[in-house]
Formats: C-alpha cells, sequence, structure tokens
C-alpha cells in the first residue's frame, strides 16, 4: 500500500484565519468602547499657569457651594446669560473654575455642565483651599 504525501488543506486554514480576524477587530472595537475619554493631565508648576486675557471670567465656589463671579453671588439659572454677555465680543476669553477643596463634587460638576454648555470658550479647572 502506498502512501500518499500528507497536504495541507486550504479551505478550513482560512477559516481559521478569518475567524481569528474576527476576534482580533470585536475585540478591538470592545476596546474602544469602554475605555474613558482620553484626557492628558500635567503637573504644572506656578509659573506654567495660563496667563489671564481680557475677557477672562472667573467663577469660584466656596465650601457651601455658593457661586460666586468675581464678588456677586450668583445661582446656576442666571450663569448661562452672564457667561454670555461676559464672553460677547472676546473670542480668546477663558472660563475659569475656582472650586473649594471642601465644595461637593456634584455641585463642581454641575457647575461644569452649565458652563460648558453656555460658553464655547476654553473651560480651566483650579483648585483651591478658601472660599471667595
Amino acid at each position: 500500500m502506498r502512501r500518499r504525501p500528507a497536504r495541507i488543506e486550504a479551505l478550513p486554514l482560512l477559516d481559521v484565519i478569518f475567524l481569528l480576524l474576527l476576534v482580533l477587530f470585536y475585540s478591538i472595537s470592545t476596546m474602544q468602547q469602554t475605555s474613558s475619554v482620553p484626557i492628558h493631565l500635567e503637573d504644572i508648576a506656578a509659573s506654567d499657569k495660563p496667563r489671564s486675557t481680557e475677557g477672562d471670567v472667573l467663577i469660584s465656589v466656596n465650601r457651601e457651594g455658593r457661586i460666586f463671579v468675581g464678588q456677586e453671588e450668583l445661582d446656576l439659572a442666571s450663569l448661562p446669560a452672564f457667561l454670555t454677555e461676559a464672553l460677547d465680543g472676546h473670542p480668546e476669553g477663558s472660563v475659569r473654575i475656582e472650586a473649594d477643596r471642601e465644595a461637593k463634587h456634584g455641585q463642581v460638576l454641575a457647575l461644569l455642565a452649565t458652563v460648558s454648555a453656555a460658553a464655547p470658550a476654553k473651560v480651566l479647572l483650579i483648585g483651591k483651599t478658601g472660599g471667595p
């Protein structure tokens, strides 16, 4: 009895390669969907702080969660109108948010969401320990 030489079947091999490619593509798409928003945080020295320009708005949040612009206290509802008026004509202006270390996280996030929706300007978060 004569033995035939072994040969590799191409069709099952291609099926396995395509299956591996599908698994690879699925795992890559899953990784991209579950990852968070890419944010690059840098440690900045005191001399690297962004410089104030004309049209910048400084918003302070004290430890009780009260919102101040300068020495004037505002609420979240009136903030969008104030920001629209303050940043009108200042395309390079930014909104700086100072939050007390003891301020509640949820209050600062609500302020950030309000500012982001009302002003398409650059928003900077600044931490501090005292109230306004």
